[in-house]
């Protein structure tokens, strides 16, 4: 389209009447200088549109680059930092637990665990508290050796005490004073399975009311 414009305004210019090619002598040098003339715009025509052309594609081919290529921007936003919630609007967790008991409950005293009576206990019950811990601490008898309640142990037996294996009304030191096991471990029989001895049961009993009678066993370890 360019270049047919050009083309027809270079021809406009020209002059087209016959006359003017004319061998005329008078106007001679006038006439050959027309070709001359519209050869050099032709040239200068054809020239032109050479150049638009390679223009146009360096022009668009600078545009589809820039198009296609991201504008970053000159001083980019920092990233935000999440603002801290209002500590007002959090919900206060309720720390005040319903203790498990009850009334029931008492706060827990590592030292002497099973001489603790539960608060709010009736007077009236008070009366059983005495006799339970005297199971407890009391060193049973064979039978018909002592008091009819505590009496009945044997013939073979770990313990003739609750105390021999729960001093201080608790759980009894594996290690003694003097770094030495002591006699609060307590070992377990069973087959492979992990089943009770058939004959002996889980545990055996070491000890017999008189020397007469022969214990189950004796057990040795070694560290």
């Amino acid at each position: 389209m360019i270049f047919l414009a050009i083309l027809g305004l270079t021809m406009s210019l020209l002059p087209h009447s016959p006359n003017c090619y004319s061998l005329n002598h008078s106007n001679a040098p006038s006439t050959l200088l027309f070709p001359v003339i519209r050869r050099a715009l032709f040239c200068l025509t054809a020239t032109l549109l050479l150049s638009a052309c390679g223009g146009s594609d360096a022009s668009d081919s600078s545009n589809n680059d820039s198009s296609n290529t991201p504008e970053l921007p000159s001083q980019p936003t920092p990233p935000t930092i999440p603002e801290n919630p209002d500590s007002s609007n959090i919900p206060e967790t309720d720390i005040n637990w319903l203790p498990a008991g009850g009334n029931a409950t008492i706060a827990a005293d590592i030292s002497r665990p099973f001489l603790q009576i539960m608060p709010n206990l009736p007077s009236s019950a008070l009366g059983g508290v005495s006799p339970g811990r005297e199971l407890f601490i009391t060193e049973w008898t064979p039978a018909n050796q002592g008091r009819v309640l505590f009496d009945g142990v044997g013939p073979l037996f770990n313990a003739n005490a609750c105390t021999q294996c729960h001093s201080a009304e608790g759980r009894k030191p594996i290690y003694a004073a003097d770094g030495e096991l002591s006699d609060a471990i307590l070992f377990r029989l069973g087959n492979k399975q992990g089943l009770a001895h058939t004959y002996y049961g889980e545990q055996m009993q070491h000890q017999s009311i008189d020397a007469s009678i022969t214990p189950e066993g004796k057990m040795r370890y070694a560290i």
